[in-house]
């Protein structure tokens, strides 16, 4: 019979929270907390790394692309005023190799750029297109007019790879705010240039 009582006593099991004392429950209780805490900062530095991967290719790109289009455009400005200097002395095989180079230079800089864009795209296609049809006369101006536009793209361009870095994909309106700023400046800068020229 003390057997039978001690079997059945022991199948009568308590709750395991009443056998706890209060220290071991705040105990139980802090670990708890602090496993889900653990797990919301793992989430969180998951999606902070990928969103930080993120920008960083952007960022990345933006940058190779400021570089690739400025050289692009030196390159073209360099051949087209060699072209113009050395008509007179060089062979027609030479000049037909650096017409051929610009011609491939030219091709590169217009798929860079984005033919949606009004203002800095066109502008920069349009130009480099006159530049290379003004072959009897002095190209300069148009390449400083060229040039001065492209020097403000990639200010813009940079501005923007700068925000992007410090603070995450910007929202359009101030990608909007950015590009007005700079069309501001650039106007300015010609409007400028072409008092200058008058004069």
């Amino acid at each position: 019979m003390f057997h039978q009582y001690f079997i059945s006593q022991s199948i009568k099991k308590e709750p395991l929270l009443m056998k706890l004392t209060t220290a071991e429950i705040v105990t139980l209780i802090g670990i708890s907390i602090t496993f889900m805490v653990g797990i919301a900062n793992l989430f969180i530095s998951l999606h902070n790394t990928r969103k930080t991967a993120y920008i960083n290719s952007i960022t990345a790109s933006r940058i190779k692309y400021i570089q690739d289009l400025r050289n692009s455009i030196s390159r073209f400005c360099g051949l087209v005023s060699s072209y113009h200097l050395k008509t007179d002395k060089l062979e027609s095989n030479v000049l037909f190799d650096l017409h051929k180079e610009a011609d491939s230079i030219k091709f590169l800089v217009r798929l860079y750029l984005n033919p949606e864009d009004s203002y800095w795209d066109n502008d920069i296609m349009t130009l480099i297109d006159e530049i290379l049809l003004l072959s009897d006369k002095d190209p300069l101006p148009k390449i400083e007019e060229l040039i001065t536009l492209t020097q403000y793209l990639l200010k813009l361009e940079w501005e923007g790879a700068k925000s992007e870095s410090m603070s995450g994909v910007l929202p359009e309106l101030r990608k909007k705010e950015l590009y007005n700023k700079y069309v501001a400046l650039h106007r300015q800068k010609r409007s400028t240039l072409k008092s200058n020229s008058t004069i």
